[in-house]
Parts: C-alpha cells; structure tokens; sequence
C-alpha cells in the first residue's frame, strides 16, 4: 500500500490512513495515535496499554509440565489477564508456587476451580540487561557445578535443574516483553528469539550433564572439559556486549577444541557434551547475524 508524503509547512509532513483501518478500529477525530520508530519504519497503532487482554487456559485436563506449558504459552504472548481454569482445590493451590517463575505477574484471585494471573504495571524491557543476567546464571551454575565435583557433594550436583527454573523464567520474560512492546532493530527480531531459545536449552543441557555426573559420581570425569566449557561461555557474553570478528574466530578455534576434548570423556556423558558443542556453534552463528 503506497501513500504519498503530503507536506503541510517546512517542519510538518503528514500521510494519510487508510479508512478501512480507521473504520475497522473506530477511530474518530481527535483521538490519540500511537506511534514508534524503528529503524527505516514508522508504526502507528491504537493505543491499547490500558486495555486489559485476557485469556483463558483450561489446564484442569493437564498433568505435570504440560500445566506450566499451557501458562507460559499466556504469559509469552503477553497477556495481561490469564484466568486459569483447574480441576480442583489442590491444583489450585499449586498456582502459587507456579506464578513465581512468571515474573511481573501476580494471583489476584484464587477459588477451587479456578486462578486468576494479572500483570503488574509493566514497560519495555532492555532484553540485554535480562541476557546479563542469563549469562551470569548460567556461569554460576557451571562454576558452582565444578565445585560441587571437586567436593563431591552428588546431592547438591543432582538438584542442579532447580537452578534452570530461575533461567526459563528469564527467558520467558524475554518473550513476554518482546511480544508486548517489540524489539530494536525491528529487523532481529527473529534473530534474538531465536538466540533466547538457543540459550535456553543450552541451560537444559548443562543440568542434564551434571545430573548424569551425579548419578555416575563424577566416574572418569575430566575437570579440564567442565572449565574449557565454562571459558567458552565467557567468551560468548564478551561477543554479545563488545563484538568482533577476531573474538569470533577465537570462540571458533576453542570450539574445535572442545570437540577433541569430548573425546576423553566418559561415554555417559558424550551424548550431551556434543549437544553443548552444537550449541556453541549455533550461538556463534546467532552472535554473527545480531552483529551484520
């Protein structure tokens, strides 16, 4: 759709809107318009901050993880109202350990068959400032991880995954606030979704790795490897905030390390040191395309 620039004084050009737009959403005269710049675009849109959204989930059919699936598919879509329909009291009740790994949202309203989420004031969010704290999480982990080894403390290793709940949560609010409010460049959007993901199963991996350590109680585990991996992760967040190319060739080189390094592992853990190693390689990639 082709609009022409319509110049009203030397500081002031105006375009038109087209009137199926305004109908559909029934604008009249006077009223406010939203808009946002970004890169190369100019958005115009209602504002619709003050219109509460809410949704629906019936999870009273669910059990397990599929019950947080069904929440978090809400809170990422951005919705400002989740109205969770359970099966009984006891489900119920379980929605307030739930509503702690959806940050910004509290429950309002709580009955046997039924719990209400609603967002507290919200604004956008600098998905940086999160992604620090994502790496700094996942650091902490593998560092704390490491020492949990060399102690051989196997309970304290085996209840790592706790620490990933922490993660999707910030993950989550990512989503959430990239959904509700967009994201610059408009252009990587897809990217930094796809680079968020990415991160998240890294964290995934790691606790699968040392629960599996855990249980085989560090058998003929190489230290070296866990601290190669750790170095690596460094090395990421220092692309992410301070990029360039000869950083990347380094991650690169250090990666073709890792795959020789896997091999002196012990075969239990060969299937997920190879998917860390894959996934090294897709946030190499993601790095590259968030930086060109």
């Amino acid at each position: 759709m082709q609009r022409k620039l319509i110049q009203l004084s030397p500081s002031t050009a105006v375009v038109s809107l087209p009137s199926s737009w305004i109908k559909a959403n029934g604008l009249k005269k006077g009223i406010s318009l939203s808009v946002d710049i970004n890169e190369n675009k100019v958005i115009v849109s209602v504002q619709t901050a003050n219109k509460l959204k809410e949704v629906l989930v019936d999870i009273s059919k669910y059990e397990g993880r599929l019950m947080w699936v069904a929440i978090d598919t809400a809170y990422t879509a951005g919705y400002d109202s989740i109205i969770i329909k359970t099966k009984d009291a006891k489900q119920s009740s379980y929605m307030t350990k739930v509503v702690r790994s959806f940050p910004g949202m509290m429950i309002i309203e709580e009955r046997k068959n039924y719990v209400q989420f609603k967002s507290i004031e919200e604004s956008p969010t600098d998905i940086n400032k999160i992604l620090k704290r994502l790496f700094n999480l996942n650091i902490s982990l593998l560092e704390d991880s490491i020492e949990s080894i060399k102690s051989k403390e196997w309970n304290d290793l085996s209840r790592v995954k706790y620490r990933d709940y922490v993660i999707n949560s910030y993950v989550s609010y990512c989503f959430r606030s990239i959904n509700k409010f967009g994201y610059i460049p408009f252009s990587k959007i897809g990217t930094i979704h796809s680079f968020l993901k990415i991160f998240e199963m890294f964290s995934d991996k790691l606790c699968s790795l040392f629960e599996i350590i855990a249980e085989h109680k560090a058998k003929s585990i190489k230290l070296k490897t866990l601290l190669h991996i750790t170095e690596m992760l460094k090395q990421v967040r220092h692309i992410h905030f301070k990029y360039s190319d000869e950083t990347i060739i380094k991650l690169e080189k250090n990666r073709q390390e890792l795959i020789k390094l896997i091999k002196n592992m012990p075969q239990y853990t060969t299937p997920f040191l190879k998917d860390i190693e894959d996934i090294y390689f897709a946030l190499i990639e993601l790095e590259m395309q968030l930086h060109y």
